[in-house]
């Protein structure tokens, strides 16, 4: 179901490592992936630059890769599968399977990321991550789903905890299985930079939510100084689009 959403044209085969993980070299990123679907995949962009991404399965599923290249955890006895694939232009992927209408409609990707990180919400729905002097990170692309007829289900990101939480929006009509995807680009890619671009150089207006959902208004963070913006990180804060001025 995965491959048929997806397709496997740019896939990397990863090999299997020593430690029992998976691994993909590709452009400019190493890419790990776990022996079960309860670990944490990985990436290692060429400056060094280390994104761990954890994955919302089981430890009794272990991978399993298909000759595409897309590694399967799957849960037989639960309405959720996982999955992961590795592309040669370097981005990394975690995908969800929605089985049936059972299937929770919410799930946590835990993330380990450099200090003062600063996420920020894309007027797309993706993810910029940048450090406290405004260098860019990464960024996860505009989420997306879609079900066994192959029609766009609803979907969106939030930030919370250290966590990426993605957010499936199910109807009576939807048909399963519903398949969604969390992309990660590292600074280096094209797609990183493009959606980094567009958030810290436009015009654009932003929101401040902090630990306890405090509204901490408008700020830009483009034009927030290293110490401001390290200290929003700090306290836990999230920048939100709230509109173009």
């Amino acid at each position: 179901m995965v491959e048929r959403v997806t397709g496997t044209a740019g896939l990397a085969v990863p090999t299997a490592s020593s430690g029992g993980s998976l691994v993909a070299d590709v452009t400019g990123a190493r890419v790990e992936l776990p022996a079960s679907g309860a670990g944490k995949l990985s990436v290692t962009d060429s400056t060094g630059t280390r994104l761990g991404i954890g994955l919302p399965g089981s430890g009794s599923a272990s991978a399993h890769t298909s000759a595409g290249g897309t590694v399967v955890y799957a849960q037989p006895s639960t309405p959720v599968d996982v999955a992961a694939q590795v592309t040669h232009d370097g981005s990394a992927s975690a995908l969800i399977t929605l089985k049936d209408a059972t299937a929770p409609t919410e799930y946590r990707f835990p993330l380990d990321l450099p200090s003062a990180t600063i996420p920020v919400i894309a007027d797309d729905g993706g993810v910029v991550f940048s450090d406290a002097e405004g260098n860019l990170i990464g960024a996860f692309q505009a989420p997306w789903a879609k079900d066994a007829d192959g029609k766009p289900v609803r979907t969106s990101y939030r930030f919370e905890g250290g966590e990426l939480v993605q957010t499936i929006e199910v109807h009576a009509s939807t048909a399963y299985p519903v398949v969604a995807d969390p992309k990660w680009w590292d600074k280096t890619k094209s797609g990183a930079k493009k959606a980094g671009k567009a958030v810290w150089e436009g015009t654009k207006k932003y929101g401040v939510k902090c630990a306890k959902g405090a509204w901490h208004g408008a700020k830009n963070p483009g034009a927030m100084t290293p110490q401001q913006k390290a200290a929003f990180a700090a306290a836990g804060c999230v920048f939100f689009s709230v509109g173009k001025k």
